[in-house]
């Protein structure tokens, strides 16, 4: 893994970037491993539209892509608004859309690296502020 404090923020930029490089799953073994994009989620993040009709896809991480894709893109382009429907609870819960436990130590994930290694030139902006806040709260 690159030294976080070391990345060009010209590089945060690139979304095909952030999800190679700030992103963790849970694997299907329950480890935790840096996401990486499969050859169908590059293809679909290839021909994105506004308007995707994904059919059945199992075993593609379609559902993880996309909710990665829509944090990313709340987190990134100003003004964005993202939603997840499901048909109900149960399988919000199933879909991991519903998040009863912390997501960890924020300081363990590339984003929170990066943050504390730049954190004295950051702190002139109110954007970034803000954004170590987000940060913190969204491992709690």
């Amino acid at each position: 893994m690159a030294d976080q404090s070391k990345l060009d923020p010209a590089e945060w930029g690139d979304p095909r970037w952030r999800l190679h490089n700030i992103y963790f799953i849970t694997d299907t073994n329950g480890k935790r491993v840096k996401f990486r994009l499969n050859p169908v989620q590059e293809a679909l993040l290839e021909d994105l539209w506004y308007l995707n009709v994904i059919l059945k896809s199992r075993q593609h991480g379609m559902s993880t892509f996309i909710d990665l894709l829509l944090l990313d893109a709340a987190v990134f382009i100003p003004l964005t608004q993202c939603g997840i429907i499901a048909h109900g609870l149960q399988e919000a819960q199933e879909a991991g859309a519903v998040r009863r436990e912390p997501l960890g130590d924020d300081a363990q994930c590339p984003l929170g690296q990066w943050l504390a290694a730049n954190a004295g030139e950051l702190g002139r902006f109110e954007s970034a502020r803000e954004l170590l806040a987000i940060h913190h709260d969204f491992h709690q």
